[in-house]
């Protein structure tokens, strides 16, 4: 009998061990902030599409002050999400394959996509 409870406290002990183990190494997903890396950002906040917009892309990948984005298109899938392409530019000069996208929902921003250079 006592052999039975110390079997059963040893796999309730081993089974938290191995649920512990298991969820710690999952990583929330964060955007990546490493050059030449592909980048999702989640917005939280509800922002209408329009140069405040350019501004929190600025913000929320870590653009300077002489970086711009300039819009490229816009296009509208059947879900009824539009994405606005947009060109990044440092010091004026056309940075190669830095294009962002802005992802938004009835016109509030829902989310931020592109590669970092």
């Amino acid at each position: 009998m006592i052999h039975a409870y110390k079997l059963t406290a040893f796999l309730a002990v081993l089974l938290a061990l191995a649920y512990h183990v298991t969820y710690s190494q999952s990583v929330p997903i964060k955007s990546s902030v490493a050059k030449g890396s592909p980048f999702y950002v989640k917005v939280d906040q509800q922002n209408s599409i329009n140069n405040q917009s350019f501004d929190l892309i600025k913000q929320k990948i870590g653009l300077g002050t002489s970086d711009q984005l300039v819009s490229l298109q816009r296009q509208s899938d059947i879900g009824g999400i539009s994405h606005e392409k947009l060109q990044h530019y440092f010091n004026g000069l056309k940075v190669e394959y830095g294009i962002y996208k802005i992802h938004a929902k009835n016109g509030m921003v829902e989310g931020i996509s592109g590669e970092l250079y």
